[in-house]
């Protein structure tokens, strides 16, 4: 268990040390607001927030206070919202995915022939207004993507299947050359490069096997014949339940996981469930934790 956990009660909820001054939960609550929501508290939300810590703390319950608090900030719109903010961010490089999706329709409706008969756009946008395969199946994929936060604050969609989502896009794969894509793969959803043979079979898993069912390449000791087995395999692996603790731990504490910290928290994380992983209830320990509030 972490700084952050090591003293625990109920699991992963830290306990904490000497009362804490209205100061600190001053400071406590502005950050943890700025941190989930990406904007600050207003003067009404920083004082409820510091009433319910202060009674809670003389009832020596700050830690299960501040648990509760991450767990409101946690569940809004705002933290989903800043959660796909930061991957749009990071998956394309700040730009913003309308517009490759634009792009990726534009030359579709234009070379395709399947799309021959679909005529101008209509108000401008080139992903709709056809029913031709191609473009209802770039449509429907840039939905998918602007209704992430949506459907991540509905319960819709865990953070593990949200990701997904961008690297199923075509606003991602429509860009990069299949060693290309390998790379971006696993620095953006694994946290690191991609190793020699890992980029050879995932981007044979990418181009797709000679004949299909057949394996395409090998990772993390399992065969894939296609991108979709691909996102499979990465999604369900070890490896990225243990990157997606040390980016909860990067973005909240400012520092890596302990081998202790990575072993309990991605242990926790259900890497084999329908619907993949969560990383909400390891970002709430963070942000509840003793080290995040004496930061």
């Amino acid at each position: 268990m972490c700084v952050a956990c090591s003293d625990s009660v109920g699991g992963v909820a830290p306990v904490g040390g000497e009362q804490a001054t209205t100061v600190e939960l001053e400071r406590f609550v502005r950050r943890l607001h700025l941190d989930l929501t990406a904007r600050p508290a207003d003067d009404d939300y920083l004082s409820d927030a510091v009433a319910e810590l202060e009674g809670e703390a003389r009832a020596g319950s700050g830690a299960v206070a501040r648990g509760a608090l991450a767990d409101r900030l946690i569940e809004s719109e705002d933290f989903a919202q800043t959660f796909v903010d930061e991957l749009t961010n990071r998956v394309y490089g700040g730009e913003d995915p309308d517009s490759r999706y634009t792009l990726i329709c534009s030359v579709t409706r234009d070379e395709d022939p399947r799309c021959a008969s679909c005529g101008d756009p209509p108000g401008g946008d080139a992903c709709a207004g056809c029913d031709c395969e191609p473009l209802v199946e770039i449509h429907a994929d840039r939905q998918a993507v602007l209704d992430a936060a949506a459907d991540l604050t509905a319960g819709r969609a865990t953070t593990a299947a949200v990701e997904r989502r961008f690297a199923e896009s075509t606003a991602l794969r429509g860009f990069a050359a299949p060693d290309a894509l390998a790379d971006q793969l696993f620095e953006l959803f694994l946290g690191r490069p991609a190793e020699a043979d890992e980029q050879v079979n995932v981007a044979s898993m990418i181009g797709g096997a000679i004949i299909p069912g057949n394996p395409a390449g090998l990772l993390f000791h399992r065969h894939g014949s296609d991108y979709e087995d691909l996102l499979d395999i990465l999604f369900e692996s070890e490896v990225y339940r243990e990157a997606t603790v040390s980016s909860a731990f990067a973005r909240y504490l400012g520092r890596r996981a302990r081998l202790a910290e990575m072993a309990h928290f991605a242990a926790e994380l259900d890497g084999e469930a329908p619907e993949g992983v969560d990383l909400r209830p390891v970002i709430r320990a963070v942000v509840s934790s003793q080290e995040y509030f004496e930061q």
